[in-house]
């Protein structure tokens, strides 16, 4: 059994690896000008709207696209919603994941629906960039830089599979913000995942999406990339995220098999 602090190690620095951020802080400074669009990409997780409204209240964009269909995630979102003191009005019954952030966008943090664009079709980040490529080539003239805002554990497999989707357009400058940084602790009550104000996931969960995501951003035969399923481009892992990918999966199949 691998040590607590070397577990609380490796997890951070695979939660930081994942939580990709091309810039430190979602603002004008930074990003030089406004962008079009902040792409808002839909997961169970309620603190990356909150950060996409700041920013845009900020003048970081002129408008904000939401993507996401009925997937893996909906019901989780929903339960959130339903949960949280400030959006338990806003309907969550038989609606998309974009269509509920889409109310709560307008409703709760007073932003215009001329400034929203609703996907509402994908289930998954491949079917996010695809279909947000697809609507904004029906509808609008395709931008050239995008701010992406996703569930940090995917922030890096959602940004490759932009940059993959749109390979045919001339170049595009996608800007990655995860809205926070996960952060493992070990108290006396064992360990917890902190990081946002509107919550996170369970310990248990965290460990799952963040050793599924290293394993989907490998290119072997169980990866995403084109040694495997071909869905993203080559990405190159570093050594020591492989590392500690290694040893928290092996951690955890010796817990489980306890």
């Amino acid at each position: 059994m691998m040590a607590p602090r070397m577990l609380v190690d490796d997890l951070n620095l695979l939660g930081s690896y994942l939580a990709r951020r091309d810039i430190p802080v979602l603002d004008l400074k930074n990003l030089g000008a406004p962008v079009e669009w902040i792409v808002l990409l839909g997961s169970s997780l309620l603190g990356p709207i909150r950060v996409a409204a700041e920013a845009f209240h900020r003048g970081c964009s002129k408008g904000i696209l939401i993507c996401g269909g009925i997937g893996h995630s909906t019901q989780d979102l929903r339960n959130a919603v339903r949960s949280h003191s400030a959006f338990q009005k806003v309907e969550t019954e038989n609606r998309a994941e974009a269509d509920i952030i889409h109310e709560i966008l307008m409703t709760v943090f007073e932003i215009n629906a001329d400034a929203l664009l609703v996907e509402n079709k994908s289930t998954n980040c491949g079917s996010n960039a695809v279909e947000a490529h697809r609507l904004l080539s029906r509808t609008r003239s395709l931008p050239s830089r995008l701010v992406l805002i996703q569930d940090p554990t995917m922030q890096r497999r959602s940004h490759e599979s932009f940059v993959r989707a749109w390979a045919g357009e001339p170049a595009r400058a996608f800007v990655s913000f995860a809205p926070f940084a996960p952060l493992v602790e070990q108290t006396k009550a064992g360990y917890q995942v902190k990081g946002d104000i509107e919550g996170t996931w369970t310990f248990d969960r965290f460990v799952s999406l963040v050793l599924g995501e290293v394993l989907r951003l490998r290119d072997d035969e169980n990866g995403y990339g084109p040694k495997g399923k071909n869905f993203i481009d080559h990405v190159e892992v570093p050594p020591e995220i492989l590392d500690a990918y290694e040893r928290v999966a092996t951690n955890f199949q010796v817990r489980q098999s306890a």
